[in-house]
């Protein structure tokens, strides 16, 4: 869900620079939420700010880019399902494969910062349980996280199965998933098969009473059912001078929000239709204030490395948390969040750019290459 965004449709291939700079936003919101929580940050103590602390919102916008991103690459016809996985594989699998490891060797010293933190915090007890049943079950937790696979098994077969050793992975499986499934989805929409796409909808209905865990495909298929719908008006735009398009932009955003009220969708919404109204506007208007701010350079750049930030940024913070426990453990609550803060997020974007260009990077040129030969 955080990889580059490439649209090859009928119309000619074009980089949609909003949809990457919004992944480098929803990066820092993700990492943001973890520190937050590890001080026992609460709803009350943020007010209106309170969305910071639940970064499942920001996920559930990556999910959504996932189902447009993979859809677009779908209608292009280029790949055939081997060459499709080969590439997706090689896109998610090393990268995450790396921080599993330094995850797992962390172990340790990860339990002994959150038993030793001056302070207690519900989240924080959550996580030193998840660590337990990974240490209980180590061998069958290690088999499910190399296969990607561990967000299907439920906690009542494997406990904590989808947040055991690298906790934000519970997302990456759920891509997985979705890539071994996705090109029959698009074969049954695209083939306007009526029984299939009422299939779809009802499974979309099962995470109304799902006992699963939200790493589970079926749980979060609504979510890229809006990236695929949002693809399918992106390849078919209307065609309506400006200032239709910006009424729009501004009933959609009001209705988004007076009906859901959900800070994922407003944010979608608010992306997707200023990128669409703003793709053929060389014009300067108030709706292409969203696209100037998600096409800044900075922005783009964390948007290029936001998988990398996702995946490494844990890693540091309890690498950091550790030292602090062991260093500076007589200092206040809130010098211990400002200095996390502060020497966390220059150490998580230089970790972050390492892994993308010594991993993440070469692997996805490697399978461009091993799947152009089959």
């Amino acid at each position: 869900m955080l990889s580059n965004t490439k649209i090859a449709t009928n119309q000619a291939k074009s980089h949609i620079a909003e949809f990457e700079g919004l992944r480098g936003i929803l990066c820092w919101w993700v990492v943001f939420s973890h520190i937050l929580l590890f001080f026992g940050i609460t709803d009350e103590d943020l007010g209106s700010f309170k969305f910071i602390l639940n970064a499942s919102q920001a996920v559930n916008v990556f999910i959504i880019m996932s189902g447009f991103f993979i859809f677009s690459l779908l209608n292009s016809g280029r790949e055939n399902y081997k060459q499709f996985i080969t590439r997706r594989f090689l896109r998610i699998f090393p990268a995450y494969f790396v921080c599993l490891v330094f995850s797992i060797l962390l172990t340790d010293i990860s339990v002994q910062a959150l038993q030793n933190l001056p302070w207690k915090a519900e989240k924080n007890l959550i996580r030193l349980q998840i660590f337990q049943d990974s240490l209980d079950y180590f061998w069958q937790h290690l088999i499910a996280h190399i296969t990607m696979l561990h967000g299907v098994i439920p906690d009542s077969m494997l406990p904590s199965s989808s947040f055991t050793f690298i906790g934000q992975a519970w997302s990456i499986s759920l891509e997985w998933q979705f890539y071994l499934v996705a090109p029959f989805l698009f074969y049954i929409v695209s083939k306007k098969n009526t029984w299939g796409i009422y299939l779809i909808l009802f499974s979309a209905l099962l995470y109304l009473f799902a006992k699963v865990g939200s790493a589970f495909l079926f749980t979060q298929i609504p979510f890229f059912l809006v990236g695929i719908i949002s693809f399918y008006i992106w390849k078919s735009p209307l065609s309506l001078p400006k200032k239709q398009k910006g009424l729009i932009l501004v009933c959609s955003v009001i209705l988004v929000t007076v009906f859901t009220g959900k800070p994922d969708l407003i944010v979608w919404t608010i992306v997707f239709l200023s990128a669409l109204i703003n793709r053929n506007s060389q014009e300067n208007g108030i709706f292409s204030l969203v696209s100037k701010i998600l096409n800044n350079k900075i922005i783009l750049y964390f948007g290029r490395i936001s998988y990398s930030i996702y995946l490494i940024h844990m890693v540091v913070i309890y690498s950091l948390l550790y030292l602090m426990t062991q260093y500076f453990y007589n200092i206040d609550k809130g010098w211990y969040l400002l200095s996390i803060f502060v020497v966390s997020l220059p150490l998580i974007t230089i970790a972050a750019h390492y892994l993308y260009n010594w991993i993440e990077k070469p692997f996805i040129t490697l399978g461009k290459r091993i799947a152009a030969n089959f």
